[in-house]
Parts: structure tokens; sequence; C-alpha cells
């Protein structure tokens, strides 16, 4: 006598990888996002996020979209327990840096038409390489992707001068 056939379904183990957008690296005040892509497993998924960023909150989903507020090293994780109660966590580095802040000065706010003017833009806050874009310049000065610009303006009148910084995470 031989008893009736069982089908087994055996399902791969449940992994779990941790990506975040921008990658890695972000600024105060700047839109960010973690995304959970669990393989194997069996759903439903619930998900647990910690080490979350300053204005981010845990989502219970696979994603978290939000804005960081506080600046500082990170190590964000999420725990995933699939149908079968089975856990699996992973997790990713993340820096929030300070949001970049410009100052500028000039060496004479003063000057005569064809005297040189000379700007100088300092930033502080954020990460890696600043893109500069100047406004508010006479006609007859360009912008200069520079910290410091000087041209001989022709013009005449007052004139407010902005430096616009982008830093390396885009604010």
């Amino acid at each position: 006598v031989s008893a009736p056939g069982v089908t087994v379904h055996v399902v791969p183990a449940v992994h779990v990888a941790v990506t975040s957008s921008p990658s890695s690296v972000a600024d105060e005040g700047q839109a960010i996002g973690f995304q959970a892509a669990v393989s194997g497993g069996v759903a439903p998924f619930t998900y647990h996020w910690s080490g979350l960023p300053a204005g981010c909150v845990d989502s219970g989903q696979a994603t978290v979209d939000c804005i960081a507020s506080g600046a500082g090293p990170l190590n964000v994780r999420v725990d995933v327990v699939d149908g079968y109660s089975v856990h699996t966590a992973g997790a990713i580095a993340f820096w929030v840096y300070p949001a970049p802040t410009v100052t500028v000065a000039a060496a004479e706010t003063t000057l005569e038409a064809g005297g040189i003017l000379a700007l100088t833009a300092t930033v502080e806050g954020g990460s890696g390489t600043y893109s500069m874009v100047w406004t508010g310049l006479p006609t007859d000065c360009p912008t200069q992707n520079s910290t410091f610009l000087s041209c001989r303006p022709t013009e005449t009148g007052g004139f407010t001068v902005i430096a616009n910084a982008t830093d390396s995470p885009g604010l």
C-alpha cells in the first residue's frame, strides 16, 4: 500500500537589498528615498525601518520617502519578515550634510566705471564640489563657475549681486 503523493514547494530564502536616492549622501532639506528590494521568501512581507535621518519616519512599506532635517552619518536599516515569519535585514551607510550656505563679499562696494569689481563667495556646508552661478551683475560682467569673480564694469547703477552654489548632491 502506498500513501497518496504530497507536493512540496521549496522557495528561495528571503533576502533584502537596500538602496537610496540620491546614492549615499544628501543635504539637509533635500528629498531622499530609501528602497528595500526583497527577493525570495513568501509574500506578504512586513517592513520595519530604523536609523533614518531626522525628518524621516518608518513607513512600514518597502520604500521611505522624506525630507532630511538633521545632519550626520547614518546606518539606515530595514528588517523584513516574510509570510512564513522568516526574518532578514539589510542596511546602507548614508550621510546627511548641513545644507550649503553662501556669503558674498566685495573688495570695494563703490567703484568708478571701468574699475575692478572683485567679488568672493564663501560656501559652507554641503558636500563635494560646488557649481557657482552669479546673478545681479552689471551686464558687462559675465557669470563664472567660480567662488571668485573679477571684471571691469562700465554700466553704472546699483547692483545686488547674488552667488548661488549647488553642491554635489544638488542642493
